[in-house]
């Protein structure tokens, strides 16, 4: 459970990563974490809209972003968000770079906020402090990552 990727939204074969709007090209993209089979199956999506992109994001894992992202916009600091792309997605990594004046909405696909998980939500401000900025990992990670370095 180590590597996040993400993949155009959509049928792989037939549609592009780009649908056209009237107002602006939006960028449609999926953030998955490894994780296993049940969990993925029972995972609902959110959307973290930004700069005329959407990015989806299972909810848990986009509350848990939704806090540190809030924290460092609040503080008119800018904030790096970095995922991997897996092999069979098209490798790569995917930067995206949030500045405190532009628009940024979190859409949720729950209606009840999930439950936070306190070492994830300290392992992902530590990361967003820094130059690398925010990687986003799975929670099972945060919680080897808050052990070791408990020890």
């Amino acid at each position: 459970m180590t590597v996040p990727g993400s993949r155009s939204v959509g049928d792989d074969t037939a549609r592009s990563d780009t649908t056209r709007s009237t107002a602006q090209e939006t960028t449609k993209c999926v953030v998955r974490l490894r994780c296993s089979r049940s969990a993925c199956e029972a995972a609902r999506m959110g959307i973290l809209h930004y700069g005329g992109a959407d990015f989806e994001i299972d909810d848990r894992t986009l509350a848990h972003l939704k806090v540190v992202v809030a924290a460092k916009l609040r503080r008119k600091e800018t904030v790096l968000i970095s995922w991997n792309r897996p092999v069979q997605e098209g490798s790569g990594r995917v930067e995206l770079l949030i500045f405190p004046e532009a628009p940024i909405v979190f859409r949720f696909q729950a209606g009840l906020p999930p439950r936070l998980n306190r070492v994830w939500l300290q392992v992902l401000q530590r990361l967003a402090g820094e130059p690398e900025g925010i990687r986003v990992i799975s929670e099972e990670d945060a919680e080897l990552l808050g052990k070791s370095r408990d020890h």
